[in-house]
């Protein structure tokens, strides 16, 4: 039951008042409808880009995009490091340290990226996350979090979050916490208590866009903006889909196909990003559903499939910054082939993707809406 999904548990409490000005405002307190009836969004614009392939930077899996300083940092959980590349997928440099140095860690389990660009990766078998930074990432700081956890991104003055935290014997009961110099500080235990007790179905409930970072509370209809001043609510999901303490209840111990099957509660956010004008989000219901809110004419589509097919071979989003989402695909024959059939290339791009092959790296997608 424990194995059946991946996924952290959170919890938060605040009180919202939603704005009612129709400019979008980084302070103001969204109150988003869900209408399952809406239209696809319409996408601006789109961009493909192949990573550079070679010895050194070869790519086994895709476990977590961060577009930060123009840039991708890809972590790579089945070769066990972070991978760097360019805004136009060139390699850049990579962290591959497995081992119980001072400055390796045993499995890569998350990363996240700073304000100056280091780079920090959860050692969670060590209880630490280490930050790296200087010339080819050659300088190391442990940093001790003395708890195990499931997430994690780093603020502004080296303040961390964690999430999905586990205080001992009733395994992963802190919600959120803060790790800096004074060492652990719980911010909010978890909801219902343990929350592997039931299905998990995200692997994350901290999401980085850009310079913004958020924070979800499971289980409920909140999210919220996270920064080294602390917490503050953002974002309000207006639905009779957020699960009650009695279906919650009703999980424990189930197997999976009794809580997915038959059901329209939404079980977790597994994404929340944000652009300059538009907010994102990957919402668990079955099947999964897809939000997208215009921050400026406060208007929200929600949808169940992506109907561009400019936007071949991938779904939803995995990152964000400035103005673009980030997604990516994977190289095959036929979703090569849709995606030169469907866009509209300079002649060298197009040349570069028709040769990208199997055996290459992924592409990334950048992309936004009108």
């Amino acid at each position: 039951m424990r194995n059946s999904f991946i996924v952290i548990a959170l919890l938060s409490m605040g009180f919202f008042s939603c704005s009612s000005s129709h400019e979008a405002k980084e302070s103001a307190v969204f109150c988003i409808g869900l209408d399952s009836d809406s239209d696809f969004p319409e996408i601006k614009e789109i961009r493909y880009i192949p990573l550079e392939t070679n010895d050194s930077s070869l790519i086994g899996e895709v476990s977590k995009i961060i577009y930060r300083h123009h840039r991708f940092y890809v972590l790579d959980k089945k070769l066990n490091q972070v991978v760097v590349f360019s805004e136009d997928g060139n390699f850049l440099s990579r962290i591959h340290r497995v081992g119980s140095g001072p400055d390796e860690y045993i499995v890569a389990y998350n990363m996240d990226v700073d304000s100056v660009g280091r780079i920090y990766i959860a050692d969670v078998n060590q209880r630490r996350i280490l930050q790296y930074s200087g010339h080819e990432y050659g300088q190391c700081r442990q940093i001790k979090t003395d708890a195990v956890f499931l997430d994690f991104s780093v603020s502004a003055r080296d303040l961390i979050y964690l999430s999905g935290v586990s205080s001992g014997k009733n395994g992963l009961d802190v919600a959120l916490a803060t790790c800096g110099k004074a060492g652990l500080s719980v911010m909010q235990k978890t909801l219902y208590g343990d929350e592997l007790s039931t299905m998990l179905f995200s692997s994350q409930h901290l999401y980085r866009s850009g310079d913004r970072l958020a924070y979800y509370r499971r289980y409920s209809p909140d999210i919220y903006r996270l920064s080294a001043m602390g917490m503050e609510s953002y974002v309000r999901l207006e639905t009779d889909k957020i699960p009650t303490a009695d279906v919650v209840k009703s999980w424990r111990n189930m197997n999976a196909q009794d809580v997915v099957g038959g059901q329209s509660y939404i079980r977790d956010i597994s994404a929340f990003y944000e652009t300059d004008s538009h907010i994102y989000m990957t919402l668990q219901t079955f099947p999964p559903s897809f939000l997208l809110f215009d921050k400026r004419r406060q208007t929200s589509v929600c949808f169940s499939e992506w109907k561009d097919y400019r936007y071949w071979g991938s779904l939803g989003a995995y990152s964000a910054d400035g103005d673009y989402f980030v997604s990516y695909c994977m190289p095959n024959p036929e979703t090569m082939g849709y995606i030169l059939e469907y866009n509209r290339f300079p002649a060298i791009l197009s040349e570069r993707i028709a040769s990208v092959t199997e055996d290459d790296n992924p592409l990334m997608i950048l992309y936004n809406f009108k």
